[in-house]
């Protein structure tokens, strides 16, 4: 089962986007839809970083990035607060459980 939530994106333009968490696939993903535009990002979850900010520029903040294997090359990178970083993480662990409990069938 997919679940959605829509989160605000850090930034100039603070606009909000549904954050699509699905189990389904080898491996999950999570869309990224942007309200208002055009524009979808999806990244498989078990390639997901998820990394808070330490700087007093941007206090409580969390980068989301899907980058190579070898972290050389970033596809993408959205930040948004610690607070809904963490509740999109208690979402991809239950997506992570349920793609487990599938396979073990």
């Amino acid at each position: 089962m997919n679940i959605e939530k829509k989160y605000q994106v850090l930034g100039a333009d603070s606009s909000r986007a549904k954050f699509i968490v699905s189990p389904t696939g080898p491996t999950g993903f999570l869309q990224i839809e942007f309200s208002g535009v055009f524009c979808k990002m999806r990244a498989p979850l078990r390639k997901l970083k998820f990394r808070s900010h330490d700087s007093a520029v941007i206090d409580n903040a969390t980068d989301i990035t899907y980058s190579s294997d070898m972290n050389s090359e970033v596809f993408w990178q959205v930040t948004v607060s610690k607070s809904d970083a963490d509740e999109l993480q208690r979402f991809i662990a239950e997506a992570s459980s349920e793609m487990e409990d599938f396979v073990n069938r």
